[in-house]
C-alpha cells in the first residue's frame, strides 16, 4: 500500500513539474500559412519556454519567455530570433522581444475584439519595444 501511494505521489509531482510551454500565435484569416511558419520558428528555438505572437496587416509582433538558464543571453537570443523571423517574413514589419512586459501586452492584444483597439495597442507595443530600461 505504501509503495502504491509513493508511486502515485511521484507521478503527480513529476507531471506537475513538466511544462511544455504554450506557443500561441494569432493571425488574420488569410495568414494561416504565415502563422504556422512563425510557430515552427519559435518552437524550434529550445531556449524559449513560451511564446505569443500576432500577425495583422503587414505587422508581425511576437515575444518569447526565455528559459531560466538562458536568461544571461536574452539580448543575443532576441537578436538571433529577430533576424531569423525577418528573413522568413521580409514583407512584414517584424518586432520580436524577450521582454515580459511586451509578452503580456501581446497576450492582452490577442483578447481584444475591436480592430481599431488592436491597431492602437499594436502601436503601443511598437513604442514599448523601442524603449530601453
Amino acid at each position: 500500500m505504501k509503495s502504491l501511494l509513493i508511486m502515485v505521489m511521484l507521478t503527480v509531482i513529476l507531471s506537475a513539474c513538466s511544462n511544455d510551454g504554450a506557443f500561441n500565435i494569432k493571425s488574420a484569416e488569410n495568414a494561416e500559412l504565415q502563422r504556422d511558419e512563425l510557430l515552427t520558428i519559435l518552437k524550434s528555438e529550445d531556449r524559449l519556454s513560451d511564446a505569443v505572437g500576432y500577425i495583422i496587416d503587414g505587422h508581425l509582433v511576437a515575444a518569447g519567455k526565455v528559459k531560466q538558464f538562458s536568461k544571461f543571453n536574452k539580448a543575443k537570443i532576441e537578436a538571433e530570433l529577430q533576424k531569423e523571423i525577418e528573413q522568413a517574413f521580409p514583407e512584414h514589419k517584424v518586432i520580436f522581444s524577450t521582454d515580459l512586459k511586451i509578452f503580456w501586452e501581446i497576450e492582452e492584444l490577442k483578447e481584444s475584439d475591436s480592430e481599431k483597439k488592436m491597431r492602437k495597442r499594436l502601436q503601443e507595443i511598437q513604442s514599448l519595444s523601442k524603449e530601453e530600461t
